[in-house]
């Protein structure tokens, strides 16, 4: 089945079905299931998985920060490592720290899975969800506004690397007094292409009328049909399981 197959509905319902479970499911056992299912659909729907290990790489450092927090306030299972009698590690943080990365990778793969479709493609599936446009209209916004600060901040280090300042080389106190530097001029450049957006679509009438049409009406297809059933079936299923051995 190619990706084009699939509408943005149905890739919506299975990301807010396996994003609710990701919340609501406690074991570790039912989470890697499914981090598993949501990595099999993404290799299905062809999303980029290379970038969403990427993110989750950049992540690890919070499991051993979680697994040390989670083992200093909760004295849960057997202690894996102590200093002078201080517990530091214990497999009850461990399994914490497992259950905060978990979550995190079906959160990022489900974002993987939702960016297989165009912005305007997911406007128009949220649109014929019957959700409110202007909701659908602050969605797209943010999908485009969210890659435009990553660059703009991206620039402003670059930037800064070029004029030969060495980050690993700064004490706190000066990365602090730098980054408050970086992040002002990107947070007041937002700031005013905010306001310019918001002029553009006063000029163009935005909401001038309660009834909008579109073009390029969203069908279903038989794929999509199977994609919302194994949706609500993996979600019933999940919650079952969780109720029963809760």
């Amino acid at each position: 089945m190619r990706t084009s197959e699939f509408d943005p509905r149905s890739k919506l319902i299975f990301v807010a079905s396996v994003s609710s479970l990701a919340v609501f499911l406690k074991s570790n056992f039912l989470l890697s299931a499914i981090a598993l299912i949501s990595i099999l659909t993404a290799v299905i729907l062809k999303a980029d998985l290379l970038k969403a290990g990427r993110k989750l790489k950049s992540l690890l450092w919070m499991l051993f920060l979680i697994a040390a927090l989670q083992s200093i306030f909760n004295r849960e299972g057997t202690v894996m490592l102590d200093l002078y009698g201080f517990t530091l590690i214990t497999s009850g943080g461990i399994s914490e720290g497992i259950e905060f990365m978990l979550r995190m990778a079906i959160i990022i793969i489900s974002a993987t899975i939702i960016s297989t479709s165009n912005v305007r493609q997911s406007v128009q599936g949220l649109i014929q969800l019957k959700i409110p446009y202007e909701i659908a209209f602050l969605v797209s916004i943010g999908i485009r506004f969210l890659p435009m600060l990553t660059e703009e901040i991206k620039d402003s280090f670059t930037a800064i690397r070029l004029r030969g300042v060495v980050f690993k080389e700064l004490t706190i106190k000066k990365k602090i007094e730098i980054y408050s530097y970086l992040f002002l001029p990107v947070i007041a450049g937002t700031i005013k292409k905010a306001e310019k957006i918001a002029l553009s679509m006063e000029t163009r009438g935005f909401r001038a009328k309660d009834k909008r049409t579109s073009l390029n009406i969203l069908k279903y297809s038989a794929a999509d049909h199977f994609l919302i059933a194994f949706s609500i079936i993996i979600l019933l299923i999940f919650v079952l399981i969780q109720t029963i051995y809760r």
